[in-house]
């Protein structure tokens, strides 16, 4: 980062808007949420995000991350309806030891519009969000 001349006061407040928990420190879930709410954060601290959501971003594009969305979505709707039923998801998760309360869980997050469905653009929108949950899932096409 290159040095600037930025005001005392102004970085005070700044810091004190991004420590949510007002504690004197500003921790990773703070600093990204910080990201999230104030995208010219990232172009004041010179920050060059390689995706379009540069608070999840781990150096995958977008077009790669949607390409495993699509293939994980293919595999897991195993009835073709164009929709994951949470029993297509729990008969991918629980053969791999998932817990149920688990697997019930993830797809609640990932159901969005809280349908009872996950449809395709939901799925690609959770994998861009949570990198852990690409993983978790994308290992399936791999295997």
């Amino acid at each position: 980062m290159n040095e600037r001349d930025y005001d005392a006061e102004l970085v005070d407040k700044i810091f004190a808007g991004i420590d949510a928990a007002k504690d004197g420190v500003i921790d990773a879930d703070e600093l990204r949420s910080a990201f999230v709410k104030f995208p010219t954060l990232c172009k004041a601290i010179e920050v060059k995000p390689r995706s379009v959501w540069a608070a999840m971003d781990d150096g995958a594009a977008e077009e790669e991350i949607f390409a495993v969305a699509d293939e994980v979505f293919t595999m897991v709707d195993t009835d073709k309806s164009g929709d994951i039923q949470v029993f297509e998801l729990k008969a991918l998760l629980l053969a791999d030891d998932w817990e149920d309360a688990l697997v019930e869980k993830v797809f609640t997050g990932i159901d969005f519009d809280a349908s009872g469905e996950i449809d395709r653009g939901e799925l690609r929108t959770a994998f861009v969000k949570h990198p852990s949950l690409r993983s978790a899932l994308g290992k399936q096409i791999k295997a």
